[in-house]
């Protein structure tokens, strides 16, 4: 079932977040996942007590997602972002 919300863009000014584009086949994403959780973990991401979201981008979900990561310059899996608020 499709869970996703609608984002409120107001919510998320003044936080920075870090991205991992991926794509399901790709097992170095599969691989690298765990340590990514770990990190947010360390760093408290999507926590009160931090100025940081991590969140997971996957890149062949539908054509719209392909389109983005296009957009985005993600040529390769696992890439990672970050953008500053």
């Amino acid at each position: 079932p499709d869970t996703a919300q609608p984002l409120d863009p107001d919510t998320y000014v003044g936080i920075d977040a870090a991205i991992m584009f991926y794509a399901q086949w790709c097992n170095n994403c599969h691989k690298f996942a765990p340590v990514w959780d770990t990190i947010g973990q360390i760093v408290h991401a999507g926590t009160a007590d931090s100025n940081l979201i991590m969140a997971l981008f996957n890149c062949e979900l539908d054509s719209q997602h392909t389109k983005l990561c296009t957009a985005a310059g993600v040529t390769h899996y696992p890439t990672l972002m970050y953008a500053g608020a």
